[in-house]
């Protein structure tokens, strides 16, 4: 396969990704079983182009057989109910939320530009959001390079940010000579100052605080996958 190729099939699957991720509505629950299985098609043909990828497709394929025994078991409503205590909602919050500036501390140069941009004394008054300002910023300054804004989602989401690789490698999969390697070097910088800095620290919190085994195996992969990935884009790079 070609480099095109590949690049439009890691753009489909951080596409998946974002989908099997967000919250479950009665229409993606039906259509859950299919996105299922083509996101593990799309790993398996990435593992056959390039052997970074190899294995993903095995890490995914027990997905939706317990996706099926766990919804047949609690059912579509008290499945979903659990999604929102697990990642949206609870008395204190909920257990897992997928925002990157609940798992990582802004760095200084991320604060420095809140003060920057905001003021200095608005900033003090804000005492610990600062660092999750710092982080939401920081994520949005990349959005705003390709003139993307995380609609209905604030940008530090975890499914808004896979929905931002998915666009950066569709992009790549266009593009020739140095603009390609812009865009490689744009989801290198993006994985590792946002996504690879949390997405651990999520999965560890999912398995340790979710009863849904669906989700745990979903992030095991999903994490799996985005290091391979900047993996695959660190080698093409040198």
């Amino acid at each position: 396969m070609s480099s095109e190729d590949v690049s439009a099939l890691r753009s489909l699957v951080y596409k998946y990704a974002s989908k099997l991720v967000d919250y479950p509505y009665d229409e993606d629950i039906e259509a859950m079983p299919r996105l299922l299985e083509e996101f593990r098609e799309a790993l398996s043909v990435l593992g056959e182009c390039d052997n970074i990828y190899k294995g993903l497709d095995e890490e995914a394929s027990g997905i939706e057989r317990v996706f099926a025994r766990e919804l047949s078991k609690l059912g579509r409503d008290y499945f979903q109910a659990e999604y929102v205590s697990t990642f949206e909602l609870g008395v204190k919050g909920p257990k897992c939320p997928l925002y990157e500036s609940e798992y990582v501390e802004a760095t200084p140069e991320e604060i420095a530009k809140v003060f920057i941009e905001t003021g200095k004394g608005f900033v003090n008054a804000l005492g610990d959001l600062k660092s999750k300002l710092g982080v939401i910023s920081s994520v949005s300054e990349f959005y705003s390079r390709y003139d993307v804004k995380a609609k209905d989602l604030i940008p530090d989401h975890i499914v808004a940010e896979l929905e931002f690789m998915h666009y950066l490698a569709a992009l790549e999969c266009k593009a020739t000579g140095k603009d390609r390697e812009e865009y490689l070097r744009s989801e290198a910088e993006f994985l590792e100052k946002h996504i690879l800095r949390w997405i651990d620290k999520l999965l560890e919190c999912i398995r340790e605080k979710s009863s849904l085994e669906t989700y745990k195996l979903i992030f095991s992969v999903v994490s799996s996958f985005v290091k391979r990935d900047y993996e695959y884009i660190k080698s093409v790079l040198e």
